[in-house]
């Protein structure tokens, strides 16, 4: 009788302990399984938060902007056919095109809100009327990007710094939770610094204190490479060919809106502010 309750003890013991086994054993998948859950539960998460960010509506990416007099048209014009004879005869490409231009601030935004961007604009112009009076640099600049005609001075630069800021302040709020082209197509390489700033305002160029007033002559232009023939090219030994008029000066002709194209480029002038307003 001993020996079978000492039997019995003994398969009870032995089974509890391979039951535990098979529980300990079966404890890491689970652990995998659980994580691997909450892994997709995130993701899922994360993947509809990032949608419900995105506008259901539709967007277009704008400048706000000071349109060129005739006169200043015409030597944006004749200064970027010259780069881009220069250019293209190393880099077969068909150039960007654009309405010469100088750039106050970029955005994107729904177009069901542009009406009240302008609206908004016109009003606070109505009080605060200034277009600056700028003399021209007189050579060109490669920034391995693009080719600058930068302003070399601007009257009144107090008066533009603060209608710059203004104007940048009152857009900012208009614009869409989407990124501009430029911005996303460079987000993985942009710095802390440049982060914090899309943050603030969609973009990490021309907005308050780094206003770089200039015209764009040519778009995309890139890095010093080698061309066509496997001849290495400096960009701005190249451009620096261009005789450039000295000492251009011009009143800016109004604050305008326009449309961009995929690099900044304006395609074409949505709306047009008046001199008094």
């Amino acid at each position: 009788m001993k020996s079978f309750a000492t039997d019995t003890k003994n398969r009870l013991v032995a089974d509890d302990e391979h039951q535990q086994s098979l529980t300990c054993n079966k404890t890491p998948h689970r652990k995998t399984f659980s994580c691997f859950c909450v892994f997709f539960i995130v993701f899922a998460l994360l993947s509809t938060f990032s949608m419900c960010l995105a506008s259901p509506f539709p967007t277009l990416e704008i400048g706000i902007l000071f349109s060129l007099p005739h006169r200043a048209q015409e030597e944006s014009q004749k200064l970027s056919g010259e780069v881009t004879r220069r250019l293209t005869a190393h880099f077969p490409e068909d150039p960007t095109k654009n309405i010469p231009h100088i750039s106050l601030f970029q955005l994107k935004i729904e177009e069901r809100r542009l009406p009240q961007l302008i609206e908004r604009l016109s009003v606070f112009l109505e009080k605060n009327t200034f277009l600056p009076t700028l003399t021209m640099r007189s050579s060109l600049t490669d920034t391995q990007e693009n080719i600058f005609w930068i302003v070399e001075k601007v009257d009144a630069e107090t008066r533009l710094n603060d209608l710059h800021t203004s104007i940048v302040e009152i857009a900012r709020v208009y614009r869409s939770s989407d990124l501009m082209e430029q911005v996303s197509s460079t987000l993985g390489a942009l710095s802390l610094d440049q982060r914090k700033k899309v943050e603030n305002y969609g973009i990490f160029w021309g907005i308050p204190g780094n206003l770089n007033p200039h015209i764009t002559l040519f778009y995309d232009s890139g890095v010093d490479r080698k061309d066509q023939n496997k001849t290495f090219v400096s960009i701005q030994d190249l451009i620096g060919e261009i005789a450039v008029t000295p000492g251009f000066v011009f009143t800016a002709e109004s604050l305008a809106i326009g449309k961009l194209g995929r690099a900044g480029n304006v395609e074409a002038i949505l709306h047009r502010f008046d001199r008094g307003a």
